[in-house]
């Protein structure tokens, strides 16, 4: 079975790395930088100009890394428990210690957390305003299991107000509304982009695997609502067009395809690599597939939903919030 290096893999890493390198310039480029969960939507943060340290993919990098150890252990040292997420205990060692992936971890305008995450991710922003003293806004996303009605709608959409109040108290300037509509158009193309990355895994062979999506999914959230992520999955799309014509697989053997469900294991990647040398590749994964807009979209399926939930282009602030509170609710 023929397979080939990807094309797109450096320009990929290329860009996640440009990203995590104005992390540490942000303050020197007069930028605000916040520590922010992943309930926290990227696309508003940058309607203000934010650099966001998101703690998950921040604790997934601290592994990649090989920090992890040391600073889970600096963190375990003063009292947290093992029991609390690894994500954020890596998140913590960090702060505790003062290191990074990329050198010193760089100081935090804010903080913001979100209920829509698990109680642990929250605990850890409420536990960084304690011990930093940063101002902290939680993001109250509540489940709305069943049908959408509309006070759900309503309800998430003045916390996302709240949040844009609290965004221009912090940052000093109003949001610029061009720029924001804009963001959330591109951001909902981007997970359109992604979702058809993900379904050429539907082919035999695979063009791509699970490990490569991982790194391959970065843009989609570091760099979401930007053109930046736009060209790189419309390149990206042409590439694995390309394979599948040729019947270029992620692996040279695939005898059993697999779905992998939950978070990867960080600290054990070769796994993937053992499965692989026995002819079983990884194709899909709700983990990537909650970046797209196809998964999440699938969750609601009645009538009333659907027709509440429908998408429009915003063209002002207040249909850019609808829209977020839209994304948010559809899964």
């Amino acid at each position: 079975m023929l397979t080939v290096p990807l094309k797109a893999w450096n320009e990929c890493k290329s860009l996640t790395s440009q990203y995590y390198a104005k992390m540490a310039t942000a303050k020197k480029d007069g930028k605000k930088l916040a520590w922010v969960g992943a309930g926290i939507p990227s696309d508003l943060l940058r309607a203000f100009d934010v650099v966001p340290i998101f703690g998950e993919p921040f604790g997934a990098m601290c592994t990649w890394s090989n920090l992890s150890d040391e600073l889970q252990e600096e963190v375990e040292n003063r009292g947290y428990g093992r029991s609390f997420c690894a994500y954020c205990r890596s998140f913590l060692g960090a702060y505790f210690k003062n290191k990074s992936p990329f050198g010193t971890l760089p100081e935090a305008d804010f903080l913001a957390g979100s209920k829509g995450a698990c109680n642990d991710h929250l605990a850890l922003y409420v536990e960084f305003h304690h011990l930093t003293g940063k101002p902290l806004f939680i993001l109250d996303e509540p489940i709305a299991p069943g049908e959408v009605k509309e006070y759900h709608l309503e309800y998430v959409e003045r916390n996302f107000e709240k949040f844009i109040d609290f965004m221009e108290w912090i940052t000093g300037k109003k949001i610029d509304v061009e720029e924001f509509c804009k963001t959330i158009i591109l951001a909902r193309k981007n997970r359109i982009l992604w979702d058809k990355v993900l379904s050429f895994s539907k082919n035999r062979p695979a063009p791509l695997n699970f490990k490569s999506q991982l790194t391959l999914m970065m843009p989609a959230i570091v760099l979401k609502g930007t053109q930046q992520a736009i060209d790189f999955y419309e390149r990206l799309i042409e590439e694995l067009e390309e394979r599948t014509s040729h019947g270029i697989a992620a692996k040279d053997e695939e005898k059993y395809r697999l779905m992998w469900d939950n978070i990867p294991m960080w600290f054990h990647m070769p796994l993937f690599n053992d499965l692989e040398n026995r002819g079983v590749v990884i194709v899909i994964s709700p983990y990537t597939a909650m970046l797209g807009a196809e998964m999440p979209s699938s969750f609601r399926q009645d009538e009333n939903s659907k027709k509440l939930l429908q998408w429009k282009d915003p063209t002002n602030l207040k249909e850019a919030v609808l829209e977020m509170a839209n994304i948010y609710l559809e899964s």
